[in-house]
């Protein structure tokens, strides 16, 4: 293991009906998402990934210089390792032949206990730009979003 590499657990943990919160950062802490194509071009890539691996996504949010990103495994085949590992792959090529800023390496993550309840942690996600002074509402904020699920539904418990 590098020096300043989050650690990963055993790979079975990520394989499954399982909810993991995952934090990816811009090298550093670039802004690169601020341009609606931009974002748009990396949900596009998100949900490719997602429905390769048997995930859905109960929000995104990509702030300027990161993104949060829940997963969730729909089925015991589903790999949300896997998922985001094709997403950063995908997207960061994707940065390269646009001369974008890159990725960092590597990426935090966050899995659910089972009593936990996943509802939180995407009000948790949907209130990062509220947090940041981007938006009054998480609403309001474009580039908060799901995929695979209702996030207007979701968090309606909450507001």
């Amino acid at each position: 293991m590098l020096p300043g590499r989050p650690r990963r657990l055993a790979r079975e943990r990520y394989v499954g009906e399982w909810s993991i919160a995952f934090t990816v950062n811009v090298f550093d802490r670039q802004k690169i998402f601020v341009d609606d194509q931009i974002v748009a071009a990396h949900v596009e890539m998100l949900g490719k990934a997602t429905r390769e691996f048997g995930c859905v996504a109960p929000i995104y949010c990509f702030l300027p210089d990161h993104a949060h990103i829940l997963l969730m495994g729909v089925s015991e085949n589903s790999d949300l390792l896997a998922a985001i590992v094709k997403y950063k792959s995908v997207s960061g090529y994707w940065m390269h032949q646009r001369k974008l800023p890159r990725w960092q390496p590597s990426f935090y993550d966050h899995v659910l206990r089972v009593e936990e309840d996943w509802r939180n942690q995407v009000w948790y996600i949907a209130q990062n730009p509220i947090r940041a002074g981007l938006a009054q509402n998480w609403s309001e904020y474009p580039y908060t979003g799901s995929i695979g699920c209702d996030l207007h539904e979701i968090v309606a418990g909450y507001a």
